[in-house]
């Protein structure tokens, strides 16, 4: 999340998304992406429901997909324009 905060920051200051920016969003949503997983999955454990767990293990792996696939997209995106 310190990533995250950072690339806002580096937002804020220059007014512009530079590669600097969108590499500390990106890096920020992976980590923040993994304690949120990493979180839910622990949760799920507590909790010693095991169709609960299961149900948000697909749950855990859409969201990952999605924000790995966001990030990507983030990345390559100053190469692609």
């Amino acid at each position: 999340m310190l990533f995250f905060w950072s690339g806002i920051l580096v937002y804020l200051g220059l007014g512009t998304l530079d590669s600097t920016a969108i590499f500390a969003f990106s890096l920020g949503a992976f980590f923040g992406a993994f304690l949120l997983l990493f979180g839910l999955s622990q949760l799920g454990k507590t909790l010693g429901r095991k169709r609960f767990f299961q149900e948000q293990k697909r749950v855990d792996k859409l969201i990952g997909l999605i924000l790995l696939g966001v990030g990507l997209f983030e990345l390559l995106k100053p190469i692609i324009t």
